[in-house]
């Protein structure tokens, strides 16, 4: 009940801090983006508010998916759960930057055409963060299932 507690509460945080630097990350965001002659406008306020609760969510499911994988995989120390940590964090971040690169390269390919009228696109960043989260939680179980099992096979 007390670990429940623990993830609730580190839920909750974190559902608080995405909400508070959703703009720092959406700045962070654009600013690598090589906008070669292109304005990024948004036209919809409710679409704002709209990310940002998204943006928050995807924060908040980092202990949800460290719980999954600590259940599933079976994690024995803290050294291991450490290392959960930064495979969901850095598969979230590769994903991210995985997208940027993505927009990057379709600016660079519409820079070729005289495009007077301009053209949607949808960023999708918190998208991407939360599927390399959630790459990185079952990565996370397959390593981690099978090397506690080896471990504790050898140990019988």
């Amino acid at each position: 009940m007390k670990r429940k507690l623990i993830y609730f509460g580190l839920t909750i945080s974190l559902l608080i801090a995405g909400f508070l630097i959703w703009r720092f990350f959406l700045d962070l965001s654009f600013s690598l983006i090589d906008k070669q002659d292109i304005k990024i406008i948004s036209t919809r306020i409710t679409g704002q508010f709209k990310s940002n609760l998204i943006f928050a969510f995807i924060i908040g499911t980092i202990p949800i998916i460290y719980a999954i994988v600590e259940k599933l995989g079976k994690l024995k120390s803290l050294n291991q759960g450490i290392i959960v940590v930064g495979i969901i964090i850095s598969f979230g971040l590769v994903s991210w930057q995985f997208r940027i690169f993505q927009i990057n390269k379709q600016f660079q390919q519409l820079s070729d055409y005289n495009l007077g009228e301009g053209i949607q696109n949808t960023m999708n960043f918190g998208i991407y963060l939360l599927t390399g989260f959630l790459i990185g939680g079952l990565i996370s179980i397959l390593i981690f299932k099978r090397k506690n099992k080896e471990t504790y096979g050898n140990t019988l």
